[in-house]
């Protein structure tokens, strides 16, 4: 049996061949003054030939830890390009939906009616329900494999970026790169797919609503995508949060002071956890309830320029969002509204960082709810 160690020794062992052999190629270098030179000197091996870890500080191990990385993220990049992972993902895209698409096109017809007229047949919701496991497998699967190596080479890209969220997926009635397009040279779009998982929550023409949306949504940016020039017009990667475990606990444990604040400005009650808010929240059973409570009824917004009375929008929100399956009262909902949009925004801003863009929201009741919040 192998000590506890000798893994962690070896991947070391492995860290440092890396960095002998990048500055052996002359990607690695310093400069004179760094007392790393000094460090790397002194590392020697030990009796068996290897290297002796004893002789390694923390300096050097540092350094042998990011070269590494870079040389894994070099490698990735290298194994499929930005352009063969945008065509391999829009040609599954197109196989399954590019009849439906070219239809569409022909009769003058939007994602979103296609979507509603087709979820409004029993007979094709059924059909559809059937096919979509295997369809979301595949990209799963797809995004699973491939969301560094795309987050490595939009990092990469040249120019400027912006990075698009606020919604699950640009309006299909518009074009956003030809909008946005004129302020930046590359928009990020997201993966529509693993945006919409929330509609496991909902009954069967709702989930193919979306997914027929989402669908048809996304080969509107096909050709924007796949274009040949050298700083790629549009490209899709997927949320991190999505994909990565560790990450999406990250987002969450820092989305927690916006939700906070935006919850305390609503109800003019500070909250020092989601438990507290919980507690608030929860035994509030209706609406009427919920408005009573508000401090700030401006704060609690669903679709900007909705001037309907707040219990109606609440009701509304819901029977639209939750119902047949949501469990809890108004409160409840409206801590799920509240915890979903601070979560979105801090996701946005998460991921335009990481990829070094700009946040593109194109959702005024998002765009609102931030500006609000600014003011606090």
């Amino acid at each position: 049996m192998q000590p506890e160690n000798e893994g962690d020794d070896e991947g070391l062992r492995e860290r440092l061949k890396n960095l002998k052999e990048e500055m052996e190629a002359g990607r690695v270098k310093f400069a004179s003054h760094l007392s790393v030179i000094d460090s790397l000197k002194d590392v020697r091996n030990g009796p068996d030939g290897k290297i002796d870890l004893t002789t390694v500080d923390s300096g050097v191990r540092a350094l042998a830890n990011a070269v590494s990385f870079a040389v894994n993220r070099r490698h990735a990049k290298e194994a499929v390009s930005l352009q063969d992972l945008q065509q391999s993902y829009f040609k599954f895209i197109e196989r399954n939906f590019g009849e439906m698409y070219t239809e569409m096109n022909k009769h003058g017809a939007d994602p979103s009616q296609v979507g509603a007229a087709i979820s409004s047949d029993p007979d094709k919701v059924k059909e559809f329900m059937a096919g979509m496991p295997e369809f979301l497998s595949v990209i799963d699967d797809l995004w699973k494999d491939a969301w560094d190596t795309a987050y490595y080479h939009v990092q990469d890209i040249t120019g400027l970026k912006a990075v698009f969220g606020g919604e699950t997926f640009p309006s299909p009635r518009k074009n956003i790169v030809s909008c946005a397009g004129v302020y930046a040279d590359t928009i990020v779009l997201p993966d529509p797919f693993l945006r919409t998982r929330f509609t496991n929550q909902q009954d069967d023409a709702t989930a193919v609503r979306w997914f027929i949306k989402s669908a048809l949504s996304l080969l509107h940016y096909r050709e924007a995508a796949l274009a040949d020039v050298e700083c790629p017009l549009a490209v899709i990667a997927p949320d991190a949060s999505y994909v990565d475990q560790d990450e999406q606990e990250v987002m969450v444990r820092a989305s927690e002071p916006s939700v906070l604040k935006h919850l305390s400005a609503l109800f003019g009650t500070p909250f020092a956890s989601l438990e507290e808010a919980s507690e608030f929240l929860t035994p509030l059973a209706v609406p009427a309830e919920v408005t009573a409570k508000l401090a700030d009824k401006r704060r609690l917004l669903f679709n900007e320029g909705d001037n309907g009375p707040l219990e109606q929008q609440i009701q509304e929100y819901m029977d639209g969002y939750f119902s047949p399956h949501f469990e809890g009262g108004a409160g409840t909902a409206i801590l799920f509204v509240a915890t979903g949009r601070m979560r979105q925004a801090t996701d946005l801003l998460r991921r335009a960082l990481s990829l070094g863009g700009a946040p593109l929201i194109d959702a005024p009741t998002s765009m609102e709810i931030l500006h609000l919040e600014a003011r606090l």
